[in-house]
């Protein structure tokens, strides 16, 4: 991404990106399991691509999972406040010194990889408590 001065006409663009693309493509997920494989293929990937143990990305999203469920009257029936509760944990990928939102925004931002389709249905899952 370019700084909007430096940027010209068939530069990258949201509307362009291939993060919007997806996006528009993804369904939120109605089960929680939908929820969750989204969640552990994203961390898998991102951890992959960042040089961040497994192990690291197995520990996180082990507890990320564990902090989303602990209103067990959400989970089964209303999924997107799970979603919001991933969104807005504190907790820190070990190896990145980062939670899972600044995570997310970094891999919108490089828009690239196949990460990007996990991206968007996890965002998709997050936007329908808006």
């Amino acid at each position: 991404w370019k700084c909007l001065s430096e940027a010209g006409e068939g530069d990258n663009t949201f509307q362009k990106s291939l993060f919007k693309q997806e996006y528009d493509k993804a369904i939120a997920p109605a089960y929680q399991d939908q929820l969750f494989c989204a969640l552990r293929l994203f961390i898998t990937e991102y951890v992959k691509t960042a040089g961040i143990s497994a192990a690291e990305g197995d520990k996180f999203l082990r507890i990320l999972q564990e902090e989303a469920i602990k209103h067990p009257d959400e989970f089964l029936s209303k999924l997107q406040h799970t979603a919001q509760r991933l969104w807005t944990s504190d907790l820190k990928l070990s190896g990145a010194g980062r939670a899972f939102y600044s995570i997310l925004n970094e891999v919108i931002r490089k828009d690239e990889g196949e990460i990007i389709k996990h991206a968007a249905v996890l965002t998709r899952a997050i936007n329908e408590l808006c």
